[in-house]
């Protein structure tokens, strides 16, 4: 799992002496009259730069600014989530994937030997996955995230996960509601309602029903399993929910406060 979490005002990001954090964003703002999005000029730029010919960026940033429609933003403020299919060609993913395998190894032997955290994940912020650590400012991504948020949008984190574990609980990513932020995902393998498939419930991101969620303890305990479901012998794929079954390319965005979970 490639993730991204974008979150609206300012933030910073450490990413160590190798990897300075990006830049906050110059970007002109769009006309009214115009749907077109002016070439960028921001040095966040430079790191695409370095694998395109200015050119080249400058033709696709005219021809295909990556905006949402107006339908594709109510979705995302209604449902809490939106997809795009296939916004990464399968020579991206082979990249993506080659970087991925390659620090995963890496990752692997760490995990073995602390056993922190539920699975093998790291920060692509790092000098030994540049491709992924530049697709955080990558049109595909932070124009459809500045278009939800607002402009003045900054980007937090960069992740890469591998998840061995057969059960995600139900939660959100974040209980804070004064915060707006959202994340940006992308599986590297096919997913299905009964193989890992991300599930989200519909509107949890707004109250009345986050509150009502967590009223009813629907969020895990110190046990691992969430008071509502010991309580009505229902099991977690029993929670009403939209199933985001994916291909590798298949980009999901979705508010950090709407509820999800995954289960094998």
């Amino acid at each position: 799992v490639f993730e991204w979490f974008m979150i609206d005002g300012l933030a910073k990001v450490r990413c160590g002496k190798q990897c300075p954090p990006p830049k906050r964003s110059t970007r002109p703002k769009l006309s009214p009259k115009s749907s077109k999005r002016l070439p960028n000029s921001r040095s966040g730029l430079l790191a695409l730069i370095r694998s395109f010919q200015l050119l080249t960026i400058t033709k696709i940033m005219i021809q295909d600014n990556h905006s949402l429609t107006k339908e594709q933003i109510q979705c995302f403020e209604t449902f809490g989530f939106l997809i795009r299919r296939q916004v990464f060609n399968p020579k991206e993913i082979e990249r993506i994937n080659e970087e991925f395998e390659k620090y995963l190894v890496e990752m692997k032997k760490e995990y073995e030997q602390k056993k922190d955290r539920p699975w093998p994940n790291w920060s692509n912020l790092i000098p030994e996955t540049p491709y992924m650590a530049n697709l955080l400012e990558d049109p595909r991504i932070c124009v459809p995230t500045e278009h939800l948020l607002g402009e003045d949008t900054a980007p937090v984190y960069s992740n890469a996960n591998s998840i061995n574990k057969s059960t995600t609980p139900w939660h959100p990513d974040m209980l804070h509601r004064h915060i707006r932020g959202l994340k940006n995902l992308i599986y590297l393998q096919p997913t299905t309602g009964n193989h890992g498939s991300l599930r989200l419930i519909p509107g949890s991101h707004k109250n009345p029903l986050f509150d009502e969620l967590l009223r009813i303890g629907l969020k895990i305990t110190d046990d691992n399993k969430p008071q509502f479901l010991k309580d009505s012998g229902m099991h977690g794929e029993d929670i009403p929910a939209y199933i985001f079954c994916s291909q590798p390319g298949d980009v999901i965005t979705f508010n950090q406060n709407t509820w999800h979970a995954a289960f094998n």
